[in-house]
């Protein structure tokens, strides 16, 4: 498989980082998403946008889910690798000011799935790929609420396992975390010491 250089990631987040205040329902999440897609499809993937409602402040807006797919063989089932691109709503003023542009959370993120996407676009893969950049993550995981509750129960029996990237851009350590511990023999795979 192809390397990843730091050096596009660094591209990635500064995009992100340029675009500034990404938080979900705001017309920064709405450029972010519309870079994500372009980006995703230019590496050749079949890009679907999936928007959903949301609440922020008591207020109705619309998030988008990004979803980026590269068909595998028949009874291979799907991976998932999945990051957020929305980033905490910004309230207040000066030093008291709470939120912002969010290189780390999430930037670093969404740059390390779009260079994924880049170095598989020509791997070949048995399984089904589906890379997700989910909107409205920092409300309460709704983005990702969403995508699983209105996924086809077809594409849910085949899910094989997912990795999900949040916050990649501090320390010089790679953790990967398993949820249950059924789930430990596929985060291992993964080749970083698992938890």
């Amino acid at each position: 498989t192809g390397q990843i250089p730091a050096t596009r990631l660094l591209a990635y987040t500064c995009t992100h980082d340029q675009i500034g205040n990404r938080a979900a329902g705001t017309q920064g999440e709405q450029a972010a998403a519309a870079y994500l897609a372009q980006t995703l499809a230019g590496y050749g993937y079949q890009v679907t946008l999936q928007d959903f409602p949301i609440l922020r402040y008591g207020e109705p807006y619309t998030s988008t889910n990004v979803i980026a797919v590269k068909p595998g063989l028949p009874g291979y089932g799907t991976l998932y690798v999945g990051a957020h691109y929305d980033t905490v709503f910004r309230v207040g003023k000066g030093s008291s000011a709470y939120g912002g542009p969010g290189a780390n959370d999430n930037a670093s993120g969404t740059s390390v799935l779009v260079e994924t996407a880049r170095v598989l676009a020509a791997e070949p893969l048995s399984p089904t790929l589906r890379l997700i950049a989910f909107g409205a993550e920092e409300l309460g995981l709704l983005g990702s609420a969403y995508y699983v509750e209105h996924a086809p129960l077809p594409e849910k029996l085949t899910a094989e396992g997912m990795i999900n990237m949040d916050c990649v851009g501090i320390g010089s350590k790679l953790s990967v975390n398993a949820v249950r511990d059924v789930d430990l023999p596929f985060a291992q795979a993964v080749g970083a010491g698992a938890d």
